[in-house]
C-alpha cells in the first residue's frame, strides 16, 4: 500500500495575528501546508495564554501556543519597521493563503491593507479574520471568545434548568477552551478551501471577510429557525440541548459521583433496554405484559417512567459502567468523559486520532490530537512541535534569497473550465460550481457539510426516500396562515400548524440549495440507478451508521470501481475503523463521550451544564465539508481517488487539545470554572444580570486600561478604589466579590445601553442575545445580510441564514444553484432521472409504479 500524503502538500500559509487565526492556521497545517507564523520581536501574544509546562509563565512553555502552533514553522518580523514589512511582501508573493488576524487598523497603518496585499500577489487567498467584519456598525468593538458567544447566541442556548417558578437562578453559559474562534476558524477553512478550487480553475485568489460575530451567530442550531418560523423563545436545560419547551434531564449520576448519558430515545427503546437490565437484575415492573403493546410502550408518562427506571439503574453503576454493553444492544448510553479519559482508548488508538510529538529541548514526547478523520491515502501532518520565537527565521529568509519564482502550491496554472453559474443576488461566479455531489446525509451532523459546499455552487443532488423523511423535516414547522400572518401578529401561537412533511423551518434552513429526488435503495432497479449516479458525480458523502452502505453493496471498492476518481466521504458518530464503529451516536452523546460536555459549566459539585445546542452536529458538519474539499483538491492535483471515514466525536476531541496537554505535562485533569476566563486572565470577566427577565451582558476586562474604562463607565464607586482591586492579579484573587459588586451595578441598568457605553470607551462587552435579538436588533448582522430570503415550494418565501464569510470574487449563496431554500421530497425528480440520467418520461412512470422512485 502507497504511503498516506499529505492533501495541501506544497501550499504555502502565512499566519499573523492572535487568537483569531490560530485555529485556521492549525487546520491548514494538519493538512499538510507548510505554515509560517509570523510572530512580532520577543514573540506572538498568545504566548502568554496558559497552561504553562510545569507552571512556568514563558514564552516557550505555553500550553496552548503548543496545542495551536503545532506543526507549523515560526519566525519574527518588526512591522513596524519599513525593510521588514518589505519581507513580509516578499513572504506574501511566495505564498498561496494568507491568515490575517491583526487588526485591520495596524495592517492599514503598516501599508499592509487588503488592497496593497493584492498587489503583491493577484492569486492569493486573503481570509481577513476580524471581531464582527470589516465594516458596520460594531467593526471598531472589541471582541473575545466570551463577547462573540454571547453576542452569537450560544449563551443563551446554555445553562442550567431554572428554578420551578421560572427564574434562571445561574446566568447562561459560555464554552471554553476558544470555541467562537475554533468556528470561525472551521467556515474560514471551508471557504479558503473553495477559493483554492475557484483559484485553480480562474487563477485568481481573493480576499476572505471572516466575522467571528456571524459565524457563531449562525452555529446555534435550532433557534434562530424556531423563532423565524413560530416565534418560540427558547429554554436552558442542564445537560441537554434548548428547546422551546421544558424537557426531562438527560444526565444521571453514577454510584462513584460521575455523570452518565442514558439518552432515552426512539420507539423502540424499551425493547433494545429489556435485554440490559436482565441481564444485571434490574427490571423493577418493566416485565409486565401491558409492556409489549408498542402503543402502551411509547405513551408519554411511560417512556418516562422507562426513563427513570434507567437512571435509577446508572445510580447503581460505577462511571464507565455497562454503556458499551448498552451500545451493543443499539442503546444511545455514554459516560461523560473528562478530555484526558480519552487518552488510551483503544478505538482513537486503532483510528490514529492521537500521535507523539517530541519535545526534544526538554527531553519529552506528549501526546497531541493527530487529526479529525481517518484516511488511509491522506495523512494528518501531526508535527514537529510549535516552533519556538523566531526559530526558522534563517531557514525562511534563506528560501527567500535562493529563489525569487512565487511559490504557488500545489495548485495548478490552470484546472477545470468552470461554466459561470450567476448567483441571483451578486452576478459573479461560484467557487466550486464544476463538482457534483451525490448526496446521502441525513440530519445535521452530516447533512450541514454539503449544506456549505452548496453555498459556493456545488450541485448537490441529495437523495431520500418517501418512507424514510428526513428528521429535520417536522422541527420548526409553520402556522397556517403563513409568514404575513405570524409576522403581524407578533405572538407564537396564532392557531393551527400546517402539518406535513416537508414543512419545518429546521430543514428549510439546513438542506437549501440543494436538488432532491427519491430512490428505493431497496429495489434492485434502484440500486441501478444509484449505480449510474456514482459515475457521473465527482463525491458521494452519507451519514448513515458505519456499515448501511457496505450492506447496500456500495463500499468504497465498488464505488471506485464504478468511477475511478471518486471522492468518498461518510460520516458516523465513531467512524468506521474501530471497536466503536457500530455504536449509535447522535450530536449530544459525541459531545458527553469526547469530554465537551464535561468542559462546560460552574465548578463541582454542580454538574456539567453540557453544550445547549449540537455544538458536535455543527462541528461534525464542518468537519465532513472540509474532508471532502481537502479531498477534492488532492483529486484535482493528482488524480486519484480518495476515501475518507469522517467522525463527529473525533473532532470533539481535536478541540480539546490543550486541556489533554495541561493532563501530561503537569498532571491537571480538566476542571470547569464557570464563564471566568481559563488562561488569558480577566477579571471581571463574565455574564452579569441586567434589567428586566432573563436579560445578561458580558464583560470581559484583560487589562488596566479596561479596568480603568469600566470603572469610569461605572460613575467611578469607592470600592473600586479599594487595594483588592488594585491590579489584575488583585482582582483575579477576589472575583467573587468583584463579580457581585460589577453585576449590583449591571442589573440596574439596560443591557443594549451598557454595551455601546462600554465598547465606546473600548471595554470588550457584549449582550446575551437571543435568536431574537440577533434577528430584530442587530445592525451588525443586518448589514452582513446574515439572513438570505429564499422561496421554498410549498410553504413560500422564508429567510435562511447565510453562508457567513464574505468572498470578494466567489461569493457563496446559501441558496446555492438553485437559489431556493430546501427541496420538497422528490421535487426534483425529473431533472435528476431525465437531465443527469437521460431517461424518459415513460421509463420515469413506470418506475414510479414499481416504486422505485
Amino acid at each position: 500500500m502507497a504511503q498516506p500524503e499529505w492533501p495541501l502538500a506544497g501550499v504555502r500559509v502565512l499566519e499573523i495575528g492572535d487568537e483569531k487565526g490560530d485555529y485556521c492556521g492549525k487546520r491548514l497545517a494538519g493538512l499538510g501546508a507548510d505554515v509560517i507564523k509570523v510572530e512580532p520581536p520577543g514573540g506572538s501574544p498568545t504566548r502568554a495564554i496558559g497552561p504553562f509546562y510545569q507552571g512556568r509563565r514563558d514564552p516557550e512553555h505555553s500550553l496552548y501556543f503548543w496545542h495551536y502552533n503545532v506543526a507549523k514553522r515560526g519566525i519574527t518580523l518588526d512591522l513596524e519597521k519599513a525593510g521588514e514589512r518589505r519581507r513580509f511582501l516578499d513572504l506574501v508573493k511566495r505564498s498561496d493563503i494568507l491568515i490575517d488576524s491583526a487588526p485591520p487598523a495596524d495592517m492599514e497603518r503598516w501599508g499592509l491593507g487588503p488592497d496593497r496585499i493584492e498587489q503583491a500577489n493577484r492569486r492569493l487567498v486573503h481570509a481577513s479574520i476580524t471581531p464582527f467584519g470589516r465594516t458596520g456598525p460594531y467593526a471598531e468593538y472589541k471582541g473575545s471568545d466570551l463577547i462573540h458567544l454571547a453576542m452569537g447566541g450560544t449563551m443563551m442556548n446554555c445553562g442550567y434548568y431554572p428554578d420551578t417558578h421560572g427564574h434562571y437562578e445561574t446566568p447562561p453559559m459560555a464554552g471554553q477552551m476558544w470555541q467562537a474562534y475554533q468556528l470561525a476558524g472551521e467556515l474560514a477553512v471551508i471557504s479558503i478551501m473553495g477559493a483554492l478550487l475557484f483559484r485553480g480553475a480562474a487563477g485568481v485568489g481573493q480576499l476572505l471577510d471572516v466575522s467571528v460575530h456571524q459565524v457563531v451567530s449562525c452555529s446555534t442550531e435550532r433557534d434562530v429557525p424556531h423563532w423565524l418560523y413560530t416565534r418560540s423563545p427558547f429554554y436552558r436545560m442542564t445537560g441537554r440541548g434548548a428547546q422551546p419547551s421544558l424537557q426531562p434531564p438527560v444526565l444521571a449520576q453514577t454510584k462513584d459521583g460521575r455523570w452518565f448519558m442514558p439518552w432515552a430515545r426512539g420507539e423502540d427503546y424499551y425493547y433494545y433496554l429489556m435485554p440490559l437490565l436482565e441481564k444485571h437484575g434490574y427490571l423493577e415492573d418493566l416485565k409486565s405484559q401491558a409492556y409489549e403493546d408498542p402503543e402502551y410502550a411509547t405513551r408519554p408518562e411511560v417512556e418516562e417512567h422507562l426513563d427513570h427506571v434507567a437512571k435509577r439503574f446508572i445510580n447503581r453503576v460505577m462511571f464507565e459502567g455497562p454503556w458499551r454493553e448498552a451500545q451493543e444492544l443499539g442503546i444511545l448510553w455514554v459516560p461523560v468523559r473528562r478530555p484526558e479519559e480519552n487518552l488510551g482508548d483503544p478505538h482513537w488508538n486503532a483510528r490514529q486520532t492521537f500521535a507523539p510529538v517530541e519535545h526534544p529541548e526538554i527531553g519529552k514526547t506528549f501526546t497531541y490530537p493527530s487529526g479529525t478523520w481517518h484516511s488511509d491515502q491522506l495523512a494528518w501532518r501531526t508535527g514537529p512541535r510549535a516552533p519556538k520565537v523566531g526559530e526558522h527565521n534563517q531557514e525562511v529568509f534563506a528560501e527567500l534569497n535562493e529563489d525569487d519564482r512565487p511559490v504557488l502550491g500545489a495548485a495548478p496554472e490552470s484546472g477545470p473550465t468552470q461554466t459561470v453559474v450567476t448567483p441571483s443576488w451578486r452576478k459573479k461566479p461560484f467557487a466550486i460550481n464544476h463538482l457534483r455531489i451525490l448526496d446521502l446525509t441525513q440530519m445535521l451532523a452530516s447533512a450541514g457539510g454539503p449544506h456549505f459546499l452548496a453555498a459556493m455552487g456545488a450541485e448537490v443532488i441529495h437523495l431520500e426516500w418517501r418512507d424514510r423523511p428526513s428528521g429535520l423535516r417536522s422541527q420548526a414547522v409553520p402556522p397556517a396562515a403563513g409568514r404575513e400572518a405570524l409576522e403581524a401578529s407578533g405572538e407564537s401561537n396564532i392557531g393551527e400548524y400546517v402539518m406535513g412533511e416537508n414543512l419545518g423551518g429546521f430543514h428549510n434552513d439546513i438542506y437549501s440549495g440543494r436538488v432532491g429526488f427519491g430512490l428505493n435503495m431497496a429495489h434492485p432497479k434502484g440500486k441501478e440507478l444509484f449505480r449510474r449516479l456514482v459515475e457521473v458525480s465527482d463525491v458521494v458523502t452519507e451519514g448513515f451508521r458505519s456499515g448501511v452502505m457496505d450492506q447496500w453493496g456500495f463500499g468504497y471498492e465498488e464505488l471506485k470501481r464504478l468511477n475511478p476518481t471518486i471522492v468518498y466521504v461518510p460520516q458516523s458518530g465513531f467512524g468506521s475503523v474501530g471497536t466503536y464503529g457500530g455504536y449509535r451516536c447522535l450530536g449530544p452523546i459525541a459531545q458527553a463521550l469526547s469530554g465537551n460536555t464535561e468542559m462546560i459549566g460552574l465548578p463541582e459539585p454542580y454538574s456539567p451544564c453540557a453544550w445547549g445546542y449540537s455544538f458536535l452536529d455543527w462541528f461534525g458538519a464542518y468537519n465532513l465539508a472540509n474532508a471532502i474539499l481537502a479531498a477534492v483538491y488532492y483529486r484535482e492535483r493528482t488524480g486519484k481517488s480518495v476515501f475518507i471515514d469522517s467522525s463527529q466525536t473525533e473532532i470533539g476531541i481535536y478541540l480539546s487539545g490543550t486541556a489533554l496537554l495541561d493532563f501530561q505535562a503537569n498532571g491537571e485533569r480538566w476542571r470547569r470554572i464557570g464563564n471566568r476566563s481559563p488562561w488569558k486572565p480577566a477579571a471581571p470577566h463574565g455574564a452579569y444580570r441586567a434589567q428586566g427577565d432573563d436579560r445578561w451582558v458580558a464583560i470581559a476586562c484583560f487589562t488596566d486600561d479596561e479596568w480603568r474604562s469600566l470603572v469610569d463607565v461605572m460613575g467611578k464607586p469607592a470600592w473600586a478604589r479599594e487595594s483588592r482591586f488594585a491590579t489584575l492579579d488583585d482582582r483575579l484573587a477576589n472575583q467573587d466579590e468583584l463579580d457581585a459588586l460589577v453585576e449590583a451595578w449591571t442589573r440596574e441598568r439596560d443591557r443594549y445601553e451598557m454595551m455601546h457605553t462600554l465598547q465606546t470607551a473600548g471595554v470588550p462587552a457584549g449582550v446575551c442575545q437571543t435568536a431574537q435579538d440577533r434577528v430584530e436588533h442587530d445592525p451588525q448582522l443586518e448589514l452582513r445580510e446574515w439572513l438570505a430570503e429564499l422561496p421554498q415550494s410549498q410553504i413560500g418565501t422564508w429567510p435562511v441564514k447565510q453562508h457567513p464569510v464574505l468572498m470578494t470574487r466567489s461569493p457563496a449563496h446559501i441558496g446555492g444553484r438553485p437559489n431556493r431554500a430546501s427541496p420538497a421530497p422528490s421535487e426534483d425528480n425529473d431533472y435528476v432521472f431525465k437531465e443527469v440520467l437521460g431517461l424518459t418520461t415513460d421509463d420515469i412512470e413506470a418506475l414510479t409504479r414499481e416504486n422505485v422512485i
